[in-house]
């Protein structure tokens, strides 16, 4: 029968354990590092973080000084290595060990009278003279956390003076009492990175191994009273963690603190319960002190090798284990903690570890590393000026499908949308020449026809003058027709100038801060060489400047540059006034390209109006776009009427002049605009534009998800649910707006998602998961707090959220996604303002997934 467990007994999970500690493990490396020591050999114990590194310094420096040798300790975190010149950071080292070995001396002023010295120099000679002469006695000095300094330039200097000491035991025997003991994340070939240097090949490496069973009785002491079989318990426990030391003190620490006592014959399922709901369920937030994180970034970190410690791994985990070859990314990846070399083979460390960095894990981050990750770095390194680094083609098409739906970095975006730049600049250039080229061709050839005109003419003269009158008229017909051609030709350099001229305004755009109408004016500069038609071509430029210089003009006027904002509001009004007169002079707009130009330029017209606060001009040119939009999209068949709100085609995959974000900026300029009329329709013509813009957003949902951007879609539906809910300023639904939310919407959203995914995903599909593990199914309540935990629970493993910590963790593969995974952002952004949890579940997750289920059933879905 068990006993009452301790109350004062308490696991420590991160941090050195202190000397007495009651939970510290002897190992076989405790007994190795200290006879090591204990006999002079330089040692260094190199392993991934949280092994228990400092403990072991802890527990072998209180052996070595109860034999008394004198035991000096340098953290070298506690020194810093931001912002730090080597004299600094060489005098810090100095007063550690001065204060740690209680040497009565005046450092800074023993210091100070050593300048002409170097750094490193004077740390020679504190060692020979100060130490070795004032201790008679043997010393070690360990030398902790040695990975923090290697990045900065001096360790080189430092580790090749610990190898110097080494040395002079040789020609000096006093150096045979001092003795250094490394410590940290890192390989001996990180010491010395200088190749012309000796490497760092001196002293005895100490294998830090996990914990052993028969290792653990320090720790089984503690769960008294709280397990009935201690002995199965432990096995249990170092199934899952390996032995790892940080793991381990942290189940023993879930399994004491549990509320339940764990019974003979219940081990197995009671350790993993909890080892899945508090450890590898949703990992990323529970993860506390930071574990797990740590070795995911140690392998993310670095950009550049991570693809490799990613596929070497991957290849690991779906064999079991490979054979070691001691590569360079073997070590990486074992000093990460991850994977463990045992008898020559590479194995993921433990249970745990297989689990939350499984299959699905490895192919998120490996989709996740830039594909351009080397010119990148190149292209920062050159202070973004080398142009040979930018993407083009392929590459770029590749990049840009990456970047789709993330938050990048500023640095990212401004590679990306100079690259875009670029290929725009290059096709100008392309166009130019070409232009010239005809130009020229045309110019020769017209030069010949003519020579050739006046020969025949000259041939004729003497005929009738009937015959000789004709000759005349047909040679003037001739010439007027090269005229003609010509014009054409300089129409088409214009148009060359113009596109040049928006992708340079684009280039301002973008260096102001206005990333996306940068890559809107770049856009339309690139459209603009597809476009045929001379006079429409021209006329979509010089509205695209328009609102380039507009939106130039808002950005002076909010840093209070007035003169160069006027400016920007003149060039918008002359360039818009050009477009006008090219387009008034186009009659037929039924091609998809011609009246989305009108659209476009009449827009642009509104807007600058509506800046200008020429109200009524501002209502007759949004009028006219939103009529000519309206009226275009009428002539197109609806995708889908068997929706509560019929799914229309979506306009922008129909002509390449206005994009989504343009049609959605023109109803909410529109929108904006309305309420500062007068017209007595105004309430119709509001209720108008906004209908119109939900079909706006149906019709781009059902094209994502058509298109498989599954990622898009997720995000569609949260601002398509937000805008019907009128939420948008909010940014979260709460559980008032899910109990009254439109049911036809809800109903159209339900059945694109349920219909495009082939019945993978939907709200429906996740209520029917749901109604599943409900003991009365369609039964629900609006609190968490009155459902069955256990049923929530399974629901979460069943759709695969137990995982999802951040966006990343989210599959967007409809192929790999289990049924029910997606919509996701759709139900979390319905948050309360006020997140309740309970325990580690996440409360209002489940909340609102409930919420959304029985609106689902009050609308009959």
């Amino acid at each position: 029968m068990s006993t009452a467990p301790n109350p004062a007994y308490k696991y420590q999970f991160g941090g050195s354990l202190e000397r007495d500690s009651p939970t510290y493990v002897v190992r076989q490396a405790d007994e190795e590092f200290y006879q090591a020591l204990k006999a002079g050999e330089f040692c260094y114990v190199l392993n991934s973080r949280q092994m228990g590194k400092s403990s072991l310094r802890v527990q072998t420096m209180r052996q070595l000084q109860g034999d008394g040798i004198a035991c000096g300790v340098i953290d070298i975190t506690s020194i810093g290595s931001h912002d730090i010149t080597p004299a600094e950071w060489y005098l810090g080292v100095v007063r550690r060990l001065a204060r740690s070995l209680g040497l009565k001396i005046k450092v800074i002023q023993w210091w100070n009278e050593r300048e002409g010295l170097s750094p490193t120099q004077r740390l020679g000679e504190f060692l020979e003279t100060v130490l070795l002469a004032e201790i008679p006695h043997n010393i070690v000095i360990f030398i902790d956390e040695i990975d923090s300094i290697l990045k900065l330039s001096l360790k080189d200097d430092f580790f090749a003076l610990i190898r110097v000491c080494y040395n002079e035991r040789a020609d000096n025997p006093e150096y045979r009492r001092l003795t250094f003991a490394l410590l940290g994340v890192a390989t001996p070939s990180d010491l010395i990175q200088d190749k012309t240097r000796t490497p760092f090949n001196i002293g005895s490496a100490i294998e830090l191994r996990g914990f052993q069973l028969q290792e653990v009785q320090p720790l089984e002491r503690g769960l008294q009273g709280k397990v009935d079989n201690s002995q199965k318990v432990f096995t249990e426990i170092l199934a899952w963690t390996g032995g790892q030391p940080f793991l381990t003190q942290k189940l023993c620490q879930l399994v004491l603190s549990s509320p339940f006592t764990i019974a003979s014959g219940s081990e197995a399922e009671l350790i993993e319960e909890l080892v899945r709901s508090r450890i590898i369920e949703n990992w990323e937030s529970q993860d506390e002190p930071e574990h797990l994180r740590t070795i995911r970034d140690r392998i993310l970190s670095n950009e550049q090798r991570a693809g490799y410690l990613l596929e070497l791994y991957r290849q690991i985990w779906n064999t079991g284990e490979v054979t070691a070859n001691n590569s360079e990314e073997e070590a990486r990846l074992q000093l990460s903690g991850l994977v463990v070399k045992q008898a020559g083979k590479l194995r993921v460390y433990n249970r745990i570890y297989r689990e939350v960095f499984d299959q699905s894990w490895i192919e998120r981050a490996l989709g996740n590393l830039r594909p351009y990750s080397e010119v990148f770095r190149a292209w920062v390194a050159s202070d973004s000026q080398d142009e040979s680094r930018l993407l083009r083609g392929g590459a770029l098409q590749e990049a840009q499908a990456w970047a789709r739906g993330k938050n990048l970095s500023y640095l990212d975006q401004q590679f990306l949308a100079a690259c875009e730049k670029k290929v725009i600049e290059e096709r100008i250039a392309v166009a130019d020449r070409e232009a010239e080229l005809e130009r020229e061709r045309k110019d020769r050839e017209a030069a010949e026809q003519r020579n050739q005109a006046l020969v025949e003419a000259n041939r004729k003269a003497q005929q009738r003058i009937v015959i000789g009158s004709v000759v005349l008229v047909t040679t003037l017909l001739v010439a007027v027709i090269l005229a003609i051609l010509a014009r054409r030709e300089v129409v088409k350099a214009e148009s060359v100038k113009n596109i040049s001229r928006l992708a340079q305004i684009g280039g301002t755009l973008q260096d102001m801060g206005l990333a996306s109408e940068a890559n809107e004016a770049w856009n339309q500069s690139s459209r603009a060489l597809d476009i045929p038609n001379d006079k429409l071509r021209q006329a979509m430029l010089f509205a695209s400047t328009s609102l380039a210089h507009q939106q130039l003009g808002r950005q002076y006027e909010e840093s209070d540059e007035q003169s160069e904002a006027e400016k920007q509001w003149d060039e918008a009004e002359k360039t818009l006034k050009q477009s006008l007169t090219l387009l008034s002079s186009q009659a037929n707009m039924n091609v998809p390209e011609q009246w989305a130009i009108r659209v476009h330029v009449k827009r642009v017209k509104g807007n600058l109006r509506r800046q200008q606060k020429k109200t009524q001009e501002a209502l007759e040119a949004y009028t006219e776009a939103f009529n000519t939009l309206k009226e275009a999209g009428s002539k197109l068949p609806p995708v889908d009427r068997d929706t509560e709100n019929p799914i229309y085609e979506f306009l922008p995959e129909k002509q390449k002049i206005l994009s989504a974000s343009a049609v959605e900026n023109l109803h909410r300029e529109f929108l904006e605009l309305l309420p500062q009329t007068s017209s007595p329709d105004k309430q119709r013509k509001i209720n108008e534009v906004r209908e119109s813009l939900k079909a706006h957003f149906f019709a781009e949902l059902n094209y994502l998800m058509r298109v498989n951007n599954w990622r898009e879609a997720d995000r569609k539906t949260v601002q398509t649910m937000l805008y019907i809910a009128d939420r948008e300023k909010q940014g979260y639904l709460d559980i008032a707006d899910i109990k009254k939310f439109s049911c036809p919407a809800l109903h159209t959203i339900d059945k694109l998602w349920v219909e495009r995914s082939q019945g993978k995903f939907g709200f429906s599909i996740q209520k029917h998961i749901l109604d599943s593990f409900l003991n009365q199914p369609r039964h629900y309540d609006w609190r968490y707090d009155q459902i069955h935990g256990e049923a929530w629970d399974k629901f979460l493993r069943k759709v695969d959220w137990q995982r999802i910590s951040s966006e990343r963790d989210i599959i967007y593969n409809k192929k790999k996604a289990t049924s029910g995974h997606l919509p996701w952002e759709g139900g979390n952004t319905a948050v309360v303002a006020e997140r309740w949890r309970v325990g580690n579940r996440g409360g209002w997750r489940a909340e609102v997934t409930f919420s959304l289920a029985l609106r689902l059933v009050e609308c009959n879905i």
